[in-house]
């Protein structure tokens, strides 16, 4: 069977910079055929350094989800939201344990 594709835009996207990118990384091609090549090479050999701390996957301690931090931003809006300070979703850790306690 064959499949039907549809593609259209769509309407509440135009500025979409996705669309952007794929226009410029086309634009590269023409002009330098090996740059798509050469984008991706340079991303396989990017690395992180020995020094820089990743982020742990653990779990939220309110709702149980997986988290990096103690509680999910979830729950961090969540109960910013109850607390009457919706400004604790958005900023340091730190800022946000010394309001909450």
């Amino acid at each position: 069977k064959s499949l039907i594709i549809l593609q259209q835009s769509v309407f509440y996207s135009p500025n979409a910079y996705r669309g952007h990118a794929r226009t410029y990384l086309k634009d590269l091609e023409k002009i330098r055929p090996r740059a798509i090549l050469d984008i991706i090479k340079s991303g396989e050999d990017m690395a992180v350094k020995e020094e820089v701390k990743m982020p742990t996957q653990s779990l939220c301690s309110q709702c149980g989800y997986i988290s990096s931090s103690e509680l999910c931003k979830a729950c961090i809006m969540l109960d910013g939201l109850n607390r009457g300070r919706p400004e604790l979703s958005i900023g340091k850790n730190c800022k946000r344990k010394k309001i909450l306690k």
